[in-house]
Protein backbone atom coordinates (compact mmCIF):
# COMPACT_ATOMS: atom_id res chain seq x y z
CA UNK A 1 0.00 0.00 0.00
CA UNK A 2 0.92 3.19 -0.61
CA UNK A 3 0.30 6.78 1.56
CA UNK A 4 -0.75 9.71 -1.00
CA UNK A 5 -2.02 12.98 0.23
CA UNK A 6 -4.39 15.81 -0.52
CA UNK A 7 -5.69 18.85 0.37
CA UNK A 8 -8.68 19.38 2.31
CA UNK A 9 -10.57 22.18 3.49
CA UNK A 10 -9.10 24.31 6.25
CA UNK A 11 -5.51 23.93 4.31
CA UNK A 12 -4.36 20.90 6.46
CA UNK A 13 -2.75 17.94 4.51
CA UNK A 14 -3.78 14.01 5.57
CA UNK A 15 -2.83 10.70 4.35
CA UNK A 16 -5.40 8.76 2.08
CA UNK A 17 -4.42 5.48 1.52
CA UNK A 18 -3.87 3.95 -2.42
CA UNK A 19 -3.00 0.75 -3.38
CA UNK A 20 -0.63 0.46 -6.54
CA UNK A 21 -0.30 -1.89 -9.04
CA UNK A 22 3.14 -2.85 -9.10
CA UNK A 23 5.43 -2.58 -6.76
CA UNK A 24 7.61 -0.45 -9.14
CA UNK A 25 7.61 3.10 -8.20
CA UNK A 26 8.14 5.37 -11.17
CA UNK A 27 9.53 9.31 -10.28
CA UNK A 28 10.29 12.21 -13.16
CA UNK A 29 12.43 14.89 -11.64
CA UNK A 30 12.02 17.99 -13.49
CA UNK A 31 13.53 21.62 -12.18
CA UNK A 32 13.21 25.87 -13.53
CA UNK A 33 10.61 26.30 -16.24
CA UNK A 34 11.06 30.14 -15.04
CA UNK A 35 7.25 31.26 -16.63
CA UNK A 36 7.51 34.56 -17.28
CA UNK A 37 4.42 36.50 -17.40
CA UNK A 38 4.63 38.60 -21.33
CA UNK A 39 2.42 41.21 -19.88
CA UNK A 40 4.36 42.56 -17.12
CA UNK A 41 4.78 46.05 -17.35
CA UNK A 42 8.26 48.12 -16.12
CA UNK A 43 6.56 49.74 -13.63
CA UNK A 44 5.55 46.65 -11.80
CA UNK A 45 9.20 45.99 -11.28
CA UNK A 46 10.81 48.87 -9.81
CA UNK A 47 11.87 46.87 -6.75
CA UNK A 48 14.48 44.34 -6.55
CA UNK A 49 13.03 42.35 -9.26
CA UNK A 50 14.39 45.20 -12.14
CA UNK A 51 17.30 43.50 -12.57
CA UNK A 52 15.97 39.95 -13.25
CA UNK A 53 13.34 41.43 -15.75
CA UNK A 54 15.79 43.55 -17.80
CA UNK A 55 18.15 40.18 -18.21
CA UNK A 56 14.91 38.70 -18.98
CA UNK A 57 14.00 41.29 -21.44
CA UNK A 58 17.39 41.56 -23.34
CA UNK A 59 19.42 37.95 -23.13
CA UNK A 60 17.90 35.13 -20.97
CA UNK A 61 14.78 35.21 -22.52
CA UNK A 62 16.18 34.28 -25.54
CA UNK A 63 17.25 30.71 -23.57
CA UNK A 64 14.00 29.51 -22.72
CA UNK A 65 10.90 28.63 -24.22
CA UNK A 66 7.74 27.77 -22.79
CA UNK A 67 6.88 25.50 -26.03
CA UNK A 68 8.90 22.50 -24.09
CA UNK A 69 6.38 22.47 -21.43
CA UNK A 70 3.68 21.08 -24.03
CA UNK A 71 6.28 18.46 -25.56
CA UNK A 72 7.36 17.40 -21.04
CA UNK A 73 3.50 16.98 -20.70
CA UNK A 74 3.14 14.73 -23.73
CA UNK A 75 6.35 12.43 -22.57
CA UNK A 76 4.64 12.25 -19.45
CA UNK A 77 1.59 10.76 -20.71
CA UNK A 78 3.15 8.15 -22.10
CA UNK A 79 5.20 7.30 -19.22
CA UNK A 80 3.19 7.57 -16.64
CA UNK A 81 4.98 8.82 -13.66
CA UNK A 82 3.61 8.00 -9.93
CA UNK A 83 5.22 11.04 -9.05
CA UNK A 84 6.66 13.89 -10.53
CA UNK A 85 9.18 15.96 -8.43
CA UNK A 86 9.34 20.10 -9.35
CA UNK A 87 12.67 21.76 -7.79
CA UNK A 88 11.71 25.08 -7.98
CA UNK A 89 11.84 28.29 -10.01
CA UNK A 90 8.38 27.93 -11.81
CA UNK A 91 8.49 31.50 -12.07
CA UNK A 92 11.18 33.83 -13.33
CA UNK A 93 10.26 37.41 -10.96
CA UNK A 94 7.91 36.03 -8.40
CA UNK A 95 4.87 37.60 -9.63
CA UNK A 96 1.25 36.58 -8.83
CA UNK A 97 0.08 36.50 -12.93
CA UNK A 98 3.27 34.33 -13.24
CA UNK A 99 2.10 32.02 -10.21
CA UNK A 100 -1.37 31.77 -11.63
CA UNK A 101 0.30 30.53 -15.20
CA UNK A 102 2.51 27.96 -13.22
CA UNK A 103 -0.96 26.72 -11.65
CA UNK A 104 -2.05 26.04 -14.82
CA UNK A 105 0.82 24.70 -15.86
CA UNK A 106 0.84 22.34 -12.94
CA UNK A 107 -2.73 21.21 -13.27
CA UNK A 108 -1.73 20.31 -17.24
CA UNK A 109 1.04 17.67 -15.24
CA UNK A 110 -1.31 15.98 -12.87
CA UNK A 111 -3.41 15.71 -9.78
CA UNK A 112 -1.85 17.09 -6.63
CA UNK A 113 -1.29 13.27 -5.23
CA UNK A 114 0.66 12.66 -8.08
CA UNK A 115 2.39 16.01 -8.55
CA UNK A 116 4.94 17.67 -5.78
CA UNK A 117 6.84 20.93 -5.76
CA UNK A 118 9.49 22.59 -3.68
CA UNK A 119 10.55 26.80 -4.39
CA UNK A 120 13.12 28.14 -5.34
CA UNK A 121 14.62 31.36 -5.41
CA UNK A 122 13.58 32.95 -8.10
CA UNK A 123 9.47 31.86 -6.51
CA UNK A 124 10.50 34.11 -3.72
CA UNK A 125 12.54 37.17 -5.23
CA UNK A 126 10.55 39.18 -2.88
CA UNK A 127 7.46 38.10 -0.66
CA UNK A 128 4.25 38.88 -2.07
CA UNK A 129 0.68 38.23 -1.09
CA UNK A 130 0.58 34.82 0.17
CA UNK A 131 -3.25 34.55 -1.36
CA UNK A 132 -2.14 35.39 -4.85
CA UNK A 133 1.59 33.20 -4.65
CA UNK A 134 1.91 30.63 -2.63
CA UNK A 135 -1.44 29.83 -1.61
CA UNK A 136 -1.84 28.98 -5.43
CA UNK A 137 0.23 25.84 -4.82
CA UNK A 138 -0.36 24.82 -1.61
CA UNK A 139 -2.16 21.44 -3.13
CA UNK A 140 1.44 20.79 -4.51
CA UNK A 141 3.27 21.23 -1.21
CA UNK A 142 0.97 18.61 0.65
CA UNK A 143 2.42 15.98 2.61
CA UNK A 144 2.03 13.84 5.62
CA UNK A 145 3.10 16.81 7.79
CA UNK A 146 1.46 20.05 9.02
CA UNK A 147 4.38 21.75 11.01
CA UNK A 148 4.21 24.78 13.56
CA UNK A 149 4.76 27.95 11.90
CA UNK A 150 3.47 30.09 8.86
CA UNK A 151 3.66 30.88 5.56
CA UNK A 152 5.48 27.52 3.85
CA UNK A 153 7.35 26.71 7.09
CA UNK A 154 4.05 25.10 7.67
CA UNK A 155 4.75 22.57 4.81
CA UNK A 156 8.39 21.74 4.71
CA UNK A 157 9.73 19.23 5.23
CA UNK A 158 7.93 18.08 2.79
CA UNK A 159 7.08 13.91 3.12
CA UNK A 160 5.24 11.72 1.05
CA UNK A 161 5.72 7.87 1.76
CA UNK A 162 5.00 5.30 -1.44
CA UNK A 163 5.87 1.52 -1.08
CA UNK A 164 9.24 1.43 0.14
CA UNK A 165 10.45 4.73 -0.35
CA UNK A 166 9.98 8.28 1.20
CA UNK A 167 9.78 11.44 -0.39
CA UNK A 168 11.27 14.15 1.48
CA UNK A 169 11.22 18.02 -0.45
CA UNK A 170 12.79 20.80 1.16
CA UNK A 171 12.29 24.74 0.96
CA UNK A 172 15.39 26.84 0.29
CA UNK A 173 13.44 30.14 -1.15
CA UNK A 174 14.17 32.88 0.42
CA UNK A 175 14.26 36.54 -0.78
CA UNK A 176 17.23 37.88 -2.32
CA UNK A 177 18.76 41.25 -3.08
CA UNK A 178 20.45 41.36 -6.79
CA UNK A 179 22.68 39.90 -7.69
CA UNK A 180 22.38 37.37 -5.27
CA UNK A 181 20.62 34.52 -5.51
CA UNK A 182 21.28 32.25 -2.77
CA UNK A 183 18.94 29.75 -0.48
CA UNK A 184 18.54 29.20 3.31
CA UNK A 185 17.49 25.86 4.91
CA UNK A 186 17.27 27.44 8.71
CA UNK A 187 17.40 25.27 11.85
CA UNK A 188 14.05 24.49 12.31
CA UNK A 189 13.84 22.80 9.11
CA UNK A 190 17.34 21.54 9.02
CA UNK A 191 16.11 19.68 12.47
CA UNK A 192 13.11 18.05 11.30
CA UNK A 193 15.21 16.74 8.54
CA UNK A 194 17.23 15.27 10.62
CA UNK A 195 14.60 13.34 12.54
CA UNK A 196 12.69 12.50 9.70
CA UNK A 197 16.06 10.99 8.21
CA UNK A 198 16.89 9.09 11.31
CA UNK A 199 13.18 8.13 11.81
CA UNK A 200 13.29 6.50 7.86
CA UNK A 201 16.23 4.46 7.78
CA UNK A 202 15.63 1.55 5.61
CA UNK A 203 13.61 2.86 3.05
CA UNK A 204 14.79 4.79 -0.40
CA UNK A 205 14.95 7.91 1.50
CA UNK A 206 15.18 10.60 -1.68
CA UNK A 207 15.39 14.69 -0.90
CA UNK A 208 15.06 17.01 -3.49
CA UNK A 209 15.80 20.95 -3.27
CA UNK A 210 16.48 23.73 -5.62
CA UNK A 211 20.05 24.49 -3.94
CA UNK A 212 22.89 22.22 -4.67
CA UNK A 213 23.32 20.05 -1.46
CA UNK A 214 27.10 20.04 -2.40
CA UNK A 215 29.86 22.80 -2.29
CA UNK A 216 31.94 23.73 -5.21
CA UNK A 217 28.33 23.17 -7.62
CA UNK A 218 28.06 26.32 -7.78
CA UNK A 219 29.29 30.03 -6.74
CA UNK A 220 28.90 31.86 -3.20
CA UNK A 221 26.59 34.64 -4.70
CA UNK A 222 24.16 31.24 -5.51
CA UNK A 223 24.87 28.81 -2.71
CA UNK A 224 23.05 27.38 0.17
CA UNK A 225 23.71 29.36 3.16
CA UNK A 226 23.35 26.95 5.49
CA UNK A 227 25.11 23.82 3.28
CA UNK A 228 28.06 22.78 5.97
CA UNK A 229 25.29 21.93 8.55
CA UNK A 230 23.24 20.45 5.69
CA UNK A 231 26.20 18.17 4.85
CA UNK A 232 26.86 17.16 8.29
CA UNK A 233 23.44 16.12 8.43
CA UNK A 234 23.62 13.95 4.98
CA UNK A 235 27.07 12.46 6.09
CA UNK A 236 25.33 11.17 9.11
CA UNK A 237 22.03 9.68 7.50
CA UNK A 238 23.56 9.00 4.23
CA UNK A 239 19.94 9.19 1.87
CA UNK A 240 20.17 7.02 -0.93
CA UNK A 241 19.36 10.02 -3.32
CA UNK A 242 19.05 13.60 -3.43
CA UNK A 243 17.35 15.57 -6.59
CA UNK A 244 18.48 19.49 -7.05
CA UNK A 245 17.97 22.48 -9.79
CA UNK A 246 18.89 25.76 -9.77
CA UNK A 247 21.93 25.37 -11.63
CA UNK A 248 20.18 25.15 -15.36
CA UNK A 249 23.02 22.27 -15.51
CA UNK A 250 22.98 18.95 -15.52
CA UNK A 251 25.14 16.63 -12.64
CA UNK A 252 25.71 13.28 -11.56
CA UNK A 253 27.78 13.00 -8.33
CA UNK A 254 28.43 10.31 -5.78
CA UNK A 255 29.01 11.03 -2.88
CA UNK A 256 29.36 8.53 -0.38
CA UNK A 257 26.54 5.76 -0.46
CA UNK A 258 24.59 9.16 -2.13
CA UNK A 259 23.81 9.48 -5.85
CA UNK A 260 23.00 13.49 -6.73
CA UNK A 261 21.41 14.02 -9.87
CA UNK A 262 20.81 17.72 -10.63
CA UNK A 263 18.51 19.05 -13.70
CA UNK A 264 19.14 21.48 -16.60
CA UNK A 265 16.09 23.92 -16.68
CA UNK A 266 13.68 22.29 -18.62
CA UNK A 267 12.58 24.99 -21.01
CA UNK A 268 16.36 26.06 -21.91
CA UNK A 269 16.96 26.25 -25.86
CA UNK A 270 20.53 26.85 -25.05
CA UNK A 271 22.69 24.46 -27.35
CA UNK A 272 25.41 24.07 -24.49
CA UNK A 273 25.13 19.53 -24.03
CA UNK A 274 24.61 19.63 -20.74
CA UNK A 275 22.82 22.95 -20.56
CA UNK A 276 19.88 21.54 -22.76
CA UNK A 277 16.82 21.03 -21.99
CA UNK A 278 16.36 17.33 -20.15
CA UNK A 279 14.70 15.98 -16.93
CA UNK A 280 15.26 12.76 -14.76
CA UNK A 281 13.55 9.25 -14.99
CA UNK A 282 14.22 7.46 -11.54
CA UNK A 283 12.54 3.53 -11.49
CA UNK A 284 12.75 1.95 -7.69
CA UNK A 285 11.53 -1.83 -7.44
CA UNK A 286 13.06 -3.53 -4.44
CA UNK A 287 16.49 -2.89 -3.53
CA UNK A 288 17.19 -1.68 -6.92
CA UNK A 289 16.94 1.87 -8.20
CA UNK A 290 17.24 3.29 -12.09
CA UNK A 291 17.68 6.08 -13.47
CA UNK A 292 17.91 7.90 -17.17
CA UNK A 293 17.97 11.45 -18.66
CA UNK A 294 15.77 12.14 -20.88
CA UNK A 295 17.62 14.96 -23.26
CA UNK A 296 16.00 17.38 -25.81
CA UNK A 297 16.62 16.51 -29.47
CA UNK A 298 15.40 20.01 -30.57
CA UNK A 299 15.21 19.27 -34.17
CA UNK A 300 12.87 16.10 -32.97
CA UNK A 301 10.73 18.78 -30.86
CA UNK A 302 11.29 15.52 -28.17
CA UNK A 303 12.84 13.58 -25.44
CA UNK A 304 15.46 11.04 -25.75
CA UNK A 305 17.24 8.34 -23.62
CA UNK A 306 20.85 10.21 -23.00
CA UNK A 307 23.12 8.90 -19.88
CA UNK A 308 21.40 6.07 -17.23
CA UNK A 309 22.65 4.54 -14.46
CA UNK A 310 21.60 1.96 -11.79
CA UNK A 311 22.34 1.68 -7.75
CA UNK A 312 21.55 -1.22 -5.10
CA UNK A 313 20.43 -0.30 -1.90
CA UNK A 314 22.43 -2.12 1.22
Amino acid sequence: MADLFVLVKGGLCHPVRKGYKSAMVRLVHLSDPHLFFAGTHLLEVLDRRLIGYLRWRFWRGRKHDEALLKTVQEDLLRLVPDQVLITGDLTHLGLPEEFKKARRWLEKLGPPEKVVVVPGNHDAYRWGPWSETFALWEPYFCGEENWEGEGLAIYFPLVRRINNLVLIGLSTACPNFPPLAIGRLGQVQLERLARILFQTRGLWRILFLHHPPLPGVTSKRKALLDLEPLNQILREAEPELILFGHTHRRYVFSAGKTLVLGASSITSVTPSPLKKAAYFLIEIKGQELSWQERVLVPERRTFLPAREGYLTKG
